[in-house]
């Protein structure tokens, strides 16, 4: 949230159990913009990214944690 994002974008997702998580940020080339690496507790959580400084165009999020993983795509103004 938002979709597009201009500043801050809002992640939520629910995860079954406590563990590591790696959040990527790719450009449609494929090439990675953004890694981040931290820890999550079980149920709902919510991660905010900054992407003030990606220029406009359409990104690939995505998420991996105990051996699940999530995608998206979201633009930036």
């Amino acid at each position: 949230h938002p979709n597009p994002v201009s500043a801050l974008l809002t992640i939520r997702w629910k995860q079954a159990v406590a563990g590591r998580c790696t959040l990527t940020i790719s450009d449609p080339g494929g090439r990675q913009l953004v890694q981040e690496q931290f820890y999550s507790v079980p149920g709902n959580s919510i991660r905010q990214v900054n992407c003030s400084q990606l220029p406009a165009g359409t990104y690939l999020l995505r998420l991996t944690g105990n051996q699940e993983v999530y995608t998206a795509t979201f633009r930036c103004n």
